[in-house]
């Protein structure tokens, strides 16, 4: 089976659920408080892997006291952790976030996911290989993953949050970009207010050199460009969200597992898109990834 590796943040997650968010000056009560571990690559790196794919997960945490509550979760369900660093006299990367009546905001603070060395990246990768970048690491480091990638053969999908332009010259080194409607806004300018904005989008990308561009529309479902180059729209299932905090990162891990063990593009698609659907009706973030079992059960 392909090997995934994946590149990016490890997080310890401090989410407060309130009924109502506070307005500037305000104080209100909350009603629960969680600290768990997140980060968008370790939440990829954890779904692809309960989902039953090879993964390596490449990041940095601090010495700090938060480092266990950043790594506990992904021990727990053994995962391969030999490239996670931990730095000395630097934070872990953390996250708040503030959830309220189907509504999420978060403040990221890189710490230790923002301090890369250049060794850290694989020289090569094997031609089969999946590896899965986002914005939470140095930029300069996603170049270079980019570079290797393409040069080695390997299939890169790029998820771009937090959104940040990127340089065209990037483009053509992506096999799958998977932005949703405000990332693509940041990176092309096209506003989405409907599907047909979508596939506008999607042939703009697929100018600029990705290979396959994909864009999420929550829960609407999603826009792609099949093997034709044709747009086709993909429409989500209908669940009782409960919180929608890490269901792109479920989307991207369930992808590249799903294309990990050959599945067809659209099948792989229907698949992650069934995992974020479900990520969606658990508070949480890598308690809410599924397995392959909970996903067959959930979506006969």
């Amino acid at each position: 089976m392909t090997h995934i590796h994946v590149f990016g943040s490890v997080n310890v997650d401090i989410g407060v659920t309130t009924k109502t968010l506070p307005r500037e000056g305000q104080t209100v009560h909350g009603e629960r408080l969680d600290i768990q571990g997140g980060g968008k690559g370790a939440n990829q790196a954890l779904c692809a892997h309960k989902l039953g794919a090879p993964v390596t997960l490449h990041a940095n945490v601090g010495d700090d006291v938060f480092n266990t509550a950043a790594l506990q979760t992904l021990k727990d369900h053994g995962m391969n952790l030999k490239h996670v660093k931990t730095l000395q006299g630097v934070t872990t990367g953390s996250a708040i976030i503030t959830r309220s009546d189907q509504d999420n905001r978060i403040i990221v603070i890189g710490g230790a996911n923002m301090m890369w060395a250049n060794h850290q990246i694989p020289a090569q990768f094997e031609a089969d290989d999946i590896v899965i970048i986002q914005n939470e690491i140095p930029e300069a480091m996603n170049h270079l993953i980019m570079s290797r990638a393409h040069e080695s053969g390997a299939s890169l999908i790029y998820d771009p949050a937090p959104a940040r332009p990127i340089d065209d010259a990037l483009y053509p080194l992506i096999d799958i970009i998977t932005p949703n409607e405000s990332e693509t806004k940041a990176l092309i300018g096209i506003t989405i207010e409907s599907v047909d904005d979508a596939f506008n989008a999607l042939h703009v990308f697929k100018d600029k050199g990705v290979t396959s561009p994909i864009i999420t529309l929550g829960k609407h479902g999603l826009a792609y460009l099949d093997k034709t180059g044709a747009p086709q729209f993909l429409k989500a299932e209908n669940v009782n969200t409960q919180d929608t905090t890490a269901a792109g990162d479920a989307f991207v891990g369930a992808l590249a597992s799903s294309l990990a063990s050959k599945r067809s593009f659209k099948e792989s698609l229907r698949n992650a898109s069934h995992a974020a659907a479900y990520t969606t009706t658990i508070v949480g973030a890598q308690d809410a990834m599924p397995s392959n079992d909970v996903l067959k059960n959930a979506f006969k």
